[in-house]
């Protein structure tokens, strides 16, 4: 079988974005002719059908919705490769793309970006729920994520070619201003249930709305991937943030503390995730390796257990 054609793959994610042959054959500058003729190479170098032709448009089969997905990734990867030769070419950093979930970049960031600078990587650093660090991580526009998971088992929604270490480090906490009503006696589940809640979006991860009455809070009115924007919400009136156990410790400048509330939760966890079918560079290990201890660190916990799956070797 010939090498991968980079720029056929491109023409297929076109065909596919555009939804027609000749809206597709404009945007790339060719003939619809030429590009009917690589696509249909394709299609026989592979042995399977990508499009369905009608008024409507191309439609991906399912092979071809497979193969639109496989495609992309390689796409990306290849981009990013570019990039990093390019570094190296001007003689810059390598290039480490990674995610973090927004309670992880909340906790450890500020701290630990000059530290990461230091390394001479250059660095592309993504902030998501975990449900686009996931995708971001297929496409291969990200090396890792590590991002706070549920102890319950979510992790069967993850693609089998994903590598996952769990590491325990906290449990979940109610934050609030300084003055907050709750703060001034015994806060009981009908108090809780008396003040509006804000979460990020892990919270829906975590707990199902019945779980979260049983405990005497109301599910979250605002949800919000951002804990500076949710903590100034919260210091301007008489929001409950719901965050994990330890943040306002780490992130004294959000301005909140702690309710003294127990909410019999099971710990949090976070997971190291990166996939199987791309090991990670020196440089990568050297990132996640730092970003993990801050981490534990920070979340005053052991350092992470040994056995981060940074490579098949």
């Amino acid at each position: 079988m010939a090498m991968i054609n980079l720029q056929r793959l491109g023409y297929v994610t076109a065909i596919a974005e555009e939804g027609s042959y000749a809206a597709a054959a404009t945007r790339l500058g060719l003939s619809q002719p030429a590009l009917s003729r690589s696509i249909q190479g394709l299609e026989e170098e592979y042995g399977i059908r990508l499009f369905d032709r009608g008024r409507a448009g191309a439609q991906l089969t399912a092979d071809g919705a497979a193969f639109v997905g496989i495609a992309g990734r390689l796409l990306n990867q290849a981009d990013t490769a570019n990039e990093q030769l390019m570094a190296l070419s001007a003689g810059g950093g390598s290039l480490v793309a990674f995610g973090l979930g927004p309670v992880s970049a909340a906790a450890i960031l500020p701290r630990l970006l000059p530290a990461l600078l230091s390394t001479g990587a250059r660095l592309r650093i993504r902030v998501e729920a975990l449900n686009t660090l996931q995708q971001l991580l297929r496409q291969g526009e990200i090396d890792f994520f590590i991002s706070g998971l549920p102890v319950r088992d979510r992790l069967s929604r993850l693609p089998d070619d994903f590598r996952v270490r769990r590491i325990p480090l906290t449990s979940v906490n109610l934050l609030v201003r300084p003055g907050h009503p709750l703060l001034a006696g015994d806060c009981e589940p009908d108090d809780l249930r008396r003040y509006p809640i804000a979460a990020g979006s892990f919270l829906r991860e975590l707990l199902p709305s019945a779980r979260l009455a049983q405990l005497g809070v109301a599910p979250p009115i605002v949800e919000l991937d951002d804990y500076a924007t949710l903590s100034a919400l919260a210091r301007q009136s008489e929001f409950i943030v719901v965050a994990v156990r330890g943040l306002a410790d780490v992130r004294p400048d959000l301005g909140l503390v702690p309710l003294p509330v127990d909410l019999a939760v099971n710990e949090v966890e976070y997971g190291f995730v990166s996939a199987s079918f791309n090991d990670l560079s020196a440089e990568a290990r050297q990132i996640a390796t730092m970003i993990l201890d801050q981490l534990a660190s920070q979340m005053g916990r052991a350092k992470p257990p040994p056995g981060i799956p940074f490579s098949n070797k």
